[in-house]
């Protein structure tokens, strides 16, 4: 399952990042639309080649699309009240500043996540769905969930455990065996797999969990001492995990400002500095060009800041 989990967290980020550089060629290909007075059904088009170019790719972009389009027809209303021998440069730094103020860089980072994370939902579910499976036609019971050093202020109580599956009297069909698992459950508080990757605790389930489970078999299970050995022998403890956030929001607690939590700050004016490079590309106004600049210098003082931690 580790493996599967690991593969899955992957492809989101890969999802992600994809679509944020979509994000940027829909949002240059609509500036570049709107300051050339292109009309709805023009844009609309120039929208469907991306599209259809990312398919072909294998990268389903249409969400980011239909978003472009949407910006594109509110911000030709406005521009629609100048006159069409309007200069274009003075035209593209009202489009930019509409820009800023639909807050479009922050919706479609979020958009992007969004579509990543259902993604994620979906493949997690059929994870969970193939090791509910393999229990059944292995007739094994118990699960030893992963334990991270970094975990989740949250999920500490419930990592590095053991969780029996709810179906066990169905699964084991020896009186013996039967016996020995509702004792052991009993005298160990074991709570049910099913159960903590639900509400409210979403083990694994939730956006982000790196924590994973492992079917063990029976008789381990109940012969170990403790889950400790458990961990150890299946190497399922870990120092350091992964992070992967939606956005930064900046702290005023020193306390906060961790080396994952700095990288991600930069990560997300990288991010910035690419999309603003692509609107520039098309029209190089100075008011872009100040913002890139800003995004460069603090990429530079977030990076100078990392360096001391």
């Amino acid at each position: 399952m580790k493996s599967q989990m690991d593969l899955i967290y992957h492809q989101k980020k890969k999802q992600s990042n994809n679509l944020k550089k979509a994000r940027n060629n829909y949002i240059a290909t609509v500036y570049d639309d709107l300051i050339k007075r292109k009309n709805l059904k023009q844009i609309h088009a120039d929208i469907q080649k991306i599209i259809v170019s990312d398919n072909n790719e294998g990268l389903n972009s249409s969400m980011m699309g239909e978003y472009a389009y949407n910006v594109a027809r509110r911000v030709k209303r406005k521009i629609d009240t100048y006159p069409m021998g309007y200069e274009a440069i003075l035209l593209a730094e009202i489009i930019f500043k509409r820009f800023q103020k639909e807050k479009v860089f922050t919706e479609t980072n979020t958009l992007a996540y969004d579509t990543s994370q259902k993604r994620e939902e979906e493949r997690k579910t059929q994870v969970i769905e193939d090791i509910e499976k393999q229990a059944f036609d292995e007739k094994k019971v118990f699960y030893l969930c992963s334990e991270h050093k970094d975990c989740a202020l949250d999920h500490i109580d419930y990592q590095g455990k053991i969780y029996v599956d709810d179906r066990w009297q169905s699964i084991i069909q020896d009186d013996v065996l039967k016996g020995m698992i509702a004792n052991y459950v009993i005298m160990n508080n074991i709570q049910t797999f099913q159960w903590v990757i639900g509400r409210p605790v979403w083990m694994t389930t939730r956006p982000n969990c790196r924590h994973f489970f492992k079917l063990l078999n029976n008789s381990d299970v109940l012969k170990a001492k403790n889950t400790r050995k458990l961990l150890k022998k299946n190497k399922m403890y870990f120092a350091v995990g992964r992070g992967e956030t939606q956005s930064i929001n900046h702290s005023t607690k020193k306390s906060w400002y961790t080396k994952e939590n700095v990288e991600n700050i930069i990560r997300l004016y990288r991010e910035r500095l690419e999309f603003h490079k692509s609107l520039y590309e098309v029209q190089k106004v100075p008011l872009i060009k100040r913002a890139i600049e800003k995004d460069r210098l603090l990429i530079n003082k977030w990076t100078t800041y990392l360096q001391k931690i």
